[in-house]
């Protein structure tokens, strides 16, 4: 599956994606270690934080399996949003981790 993109004839696609993939998570405490090696990383590659959401990311959700935690930072006009869930864009069940790139105009 892919993003389907609106655009002006001539121009690129402003963004593309990641398809989901799995990411093995044992417990909460090694998803919430997985967000802050990537707020880490996002800010020694020189991103500012634009966006963390744990309002769907509790221990109480992780363990129902029904969690979504993102975190997503900007440098420039460029984003990268990093997506831990519970299903994918399917809604096939299990853990999975999604990247969408995207570019601010």
């Amino acid at each position: 599956w892919g993003l389907f993109c609106w655009q002006l004839e001539g121009e690129a696609c402003p963004y593309k994606t990641v398809v989901y993939s799995r990411k093995d998570l044992r417990n909460y405490e090694e998803l919430q270690d997985y967000i802050a090696k990537t707020k880490k990383w996002l800010e020694s590659e020189g991103y500012s934080i634009s966006k963390i959401d744990n309002q769907y990311c509790s221990d109480d959700l992780f363990n129902n399996d029904d969690y979504l935690c993102a975190i997503a930072g900007q440098k420039n006009s460029q984003i990268i949003n990093v997506t831990l869930r519970s299903t994918d864009a399917n809604q096939k069940s299990g853990s999975f981790l999604s990247l969408v790139l995207s570019k601010s105009e």
